[in-house]
């Protein structure tokens, strides 16, 4: 059994300078299910848009407040709300924090060996 305690998760952001985007915190990656921990400060998009080819990719929303962006469509997402962007939609979709505090979230999604990712 693996357990990750809340009191462990370090969300960082990639080294890169001026990295535009959330911070993140690997939970489990496993041969079958990837989850990840993001925390997205105010005013920031927590990816550039973007689409899945393979996967389903669905979100939790942990603390705050988050816009969900699919090609024209835009929902508003609270604490305990979820959203699931399909596979193969060809929508391009992001997540947005317009609010004014820090939003938390998780990510669950297939393990993948290469991305599928499509900007």
């Amino acid at each position: 059994m693996d357990v990750v305690y809340h009191k462990n998760v370090f969300h960082q952001k990639p080294n890169q300078e001026n990295y535009p985007y959330a911070s993140s915190a690997q939970i489990f990656h496993s041969n079958q299910l990837f989850i990840s921990s993001e925390k997205l400060e105010t005013g920031l998009r927590a990816s550039a848009p973007n689409f899945h080819k393979e996967i389903d990719e669905i979100i939790y929303i942990v603390e705050g407040e988050l816009m969900a962006h699919e090609d024209n469509d835009a929902r508003i997402l609270r604490k305990g709300d979820f959203v699931c962007f399909h596979a193969n939609s060809n929508k391009k979709h992001y997540l947005e924090n317009q609010s004014g505090r820090v939003a938390e979230f998780l990510i669950f999604r297939k393990s993948l060996s290469v991305s599928d990712v499509q900007y």
